[in-house]
């Protein structure tokens, strides 16, 4: 693979003498590589889990949305035909900076960092180009729930839960609550913090006009959960700094400890849905696993946030 970096940069992108190439995937989705020169770094980016065109052009015309209104977004290079989308023998490819830092420690001052980035980011008036589904819907979770008797990987505790905890949650889900842009899978790992101030925030191939609370809770669940199980301290800190750039409504404050569950158990869905039904993955199943208890503990706690 890492000759087959070097040649696409040299051959594509007219980058030479690439003196190392470095797998830093950690996800469930894609490959990241990050391919060093002397005088410069880059993030080699696989798109496997949505490889169409039309969804990397989504992604690409979003970050430059966010771009020129001052989110910090990685900058995507084109290659030698002044395309962003570049065809390799392993996938279609996004080349983009590499933008140095870690992923951040939990604690109030990362959290409130994030908090403002997806306030404002969930603030942007010009979302309606960027309508679409999200991946995580209720009506993806019926259709799992469809296919439960003829799933190859049979799990009968995770399945009476998901059928369970499916038709619990559709009466919140209802309600009418402010929509607009979201990036829909903001965890530390689509971070990139200096010690405690955030640099970027990287992969919006998921972004999607929702309701806005569903990044709220989503980012919850990435920010606000240590061992598992949910700081109040985070999310109240969280929610303090968020409410700088919108303020959420009365119905979303009393609505978020469901969409909390929600975002958990969307989560889970896509899993199942990619594609723990179909083969097993040991990594898979203990994400499953995992988020399915957090959901059972919030189900049998009293969350009252504000």
């Amino acid at each position: 693979m890492k000759a087959e970096i070097k040649e696409i940069l040299s051959s594509y992108f007219n980058v030479k003498s690439v003196l190392s190439v470095e797998s830093i995937s950690a996800g469930f989705a894609n490959a990241n590589y990050k391919a060093c020169t002397l005088d410069d770094r880059f993030l080699y980016r696989l798109c496997l889990q949505n490889p169409d065109e039309k969804s990397l052009n989504h992604e690409i015309r979003l970050t430059d949305y966010l771009s020129a209104n001052e989110v910090p977004v990685a900058k995507i290079y084109p290659n030698n035909h002044g395309d962003l989308i570049t065809s390799t023998p392993s996938g279609k490819l996004m080349l983009t900076e590499f933008i140095d830092g870690h992923e951040p420690n939990l604690n109030e001052k990362t959290v409130r960092e994030i908090a403002l980035a997806v306030g404002k980011l969930n603030s942007l008036p010009e979302w309606e180009p960027f309508r679409r589904k999200n991946i995580i819907h209720i009506d993806y979770c019926d259709e799992i729930i469809s296919l439960i008797p003829e799933a190859s990987n049979q799990l009968p505790e995770i399945y009476e839960y998901f059928i369970e905890q499916t038709n619990f949650l559709k009466p919140y889900l209802k309600h009418d609550l402010p929509i607009g842009l979201i990036h829909g899978d903001i965890f530390p790992d689509n971070t990139i913090y200096e010690g405690d101030k955030l640099k970027a925030i990287i992969d919006f191939e998921e972004s999607c006009v929702d309701h806005l609370l569903m990044d709220v809770a989503m980012t919850i669940n990435g920010f606000c959960f240590v061992d598992n199980k949910l700081d109040k301290n985070l999310v109240d800190a969280f929610i303090q700094a968020y409410q700088n750039f919108r303020p959420l409504e009365e119905k979303e404050k009393e609505l978020l400890p469901f969409y909390i569950q929600w975002a958990a158990h969307g989560m889970l869905s896509w899993h199942l849905r990619y594609s723990l039904m179909h083969k097993h993955s040991q990594k898979q199943y203990e994400r499953v696993v995992e988020l399915m208890n957090r959901v059972l503990k919030l189900r049998r706690s009293d969350l009252h946030f504000l």
